[in-house]
């Protein structure tokens, strides 16, 4: 338990806690789910000091409290990404509290039941099971679900999401090897698992923080609602009306170049089309077997190879004029298109017309 000794715990709280509180200081633009999020990485920090003053120095609070809060780490990610959903889709209310029966429980098992025969941290190994499963069946059913974000934003939260239920699988997988450890084996790896889940904290939290702050959303009329599908929403194969509905898609991005604007957002679409987002984003996914935000990418890649080949703006001006927003974005999408780098598609196409 040497290694323990090392404030490898309490650093990755502060860097967590760092998250959190610019989180919530951007809290204003996020609305209610800066809420969430910041909630969320406060209680991973308080997590991390928990973790190192119980395994490190036997503090009896922090051995009561931690396993308390670790089960409130999967339902404040879940709602922390409902609400980012925006309005349409889910408004924190007293529904919100079905979620915390299963900390109760475990607070009450801690304090007047502490030879419970089903171990507590069995309870958490499983709750943060059901909660990554919740994530991952979320981007499973809905990839275009951040719908009322613009096109760069709802790529980011859906990686974000994915990211979130992973780091969730993975904590409960190091709470269970640190379980068997102690109780079995005497613990004498516990500070290996301990030291690598505080790595893992810390690299969670570096990846927040390069993470922007400033998600806007959309009114709540702006936002398509559930009930705005039909049941064949859920089929894979193109109806008529999604084929027409692409033609008048394909129409508007000739003539009025939406996806120049890099804050578009498949809500505002379905607005200028007089559609709900859902069906343009079912009709987009069933006719060509993208989601909202390749389609889009798709016209930007073309009207950046268009800028490349006929005009002498530099490289960074182009990736602004064709509608992506950082640099990076551009130049991935860009050789994903291609398979070359914007500049060596001008070099080695310059005396080639475009489309």
């Amino acid at each position: 338990m040497q290694i323990v000794a090392i404030p490898l715990p309490f650093s990755a709280a502060l860097l967590a806690g760092v998250v959190a509180a610019k989180v919530l200081l951007a809290r204003r633009q996020r609305g209610p789910a800066g809420l969430f999020i910041g909630l969320f990485f406060s209680l991973l920090a308080v997590q991390g000091l928990l973790s190192g003053l119980k395994f490190g120095y036997s503090i009896s609070l922090a051995v009561y409290l931690q396993p308390v809060l670790a089960m409130l780490v999967g339902p404040l990610a879940y709602l922390a990404f409902r609400v980012l959903r925006g309005p349409g889709y889910h408004t924190p209310g007293l529904r919100d509290l079905l979620h915390l029966p299963a900390p109760v429980l475990v607070a009450i098992i801690q304090w007047i039941y502490p030879a419970f025969p089903v171990p507590v941290d069995l309870l958490i190994w499983c709750s943060f099971l059901v909660y990554a499963l919740l994530l991952f069946l979320m981007a499973r059913k809905s990839p275009n679900s951040f719908e009322n974000l613009n096109t760069d934003d709802m790529r980011t939260l859906t990686r974000a999401r994915l990211i979130t239920a992973f780091l969730l699988l993975l904590i409960s997988s190091i709470d269970a090897l640190i379980f068997v450890d102690l109780t079995y084996l005497n613990g004498v790896g516990t500070g290996l698992f301990l030291a690598t889940g505080s790595l893992v904290l810390i690299a969670a939290s570096i990846g927040a923080l390069l993470m922007p702050t400033d998600f806007r959303f959309l009114p709540r009329q702006a936002v398509t609602s559930h009930s705005d599908l039909s049941a064949e929403a859920h089929s894979s194969v193109a109806t008529p009306d999604d084929r027409a509905l692409l033609r008048r898609l394909d129409l508007l991005m000739k003539t009025k170049k939406p996806y120049l604007d890099a804050t578009i957002n498949i809500a505002r679409i379905g607005r200028q089309l007089n559609v709900p987002a859902r069906m343009v984003s079912a009709a987009v996914n069933r006719c060509l077997g993208q989601n909202f935000s390749q389609y889009i990418n798709h016209h930007r890649i073309r009207e950046a190879c268009r800028l490349l080949l006929d005009t002498d703006l530099s490289v960074t001006d182009i990736q602004f004029e064709a509608g992506f927003q950082t640099k990076s974005n551009f130049n991935r999408e860009f050789r994903r298109a291609t398979g070359v780098s914007p500049s060596t598609y001008r070099s080695s196409n310059a005396s080639k017309p475009t489309d």
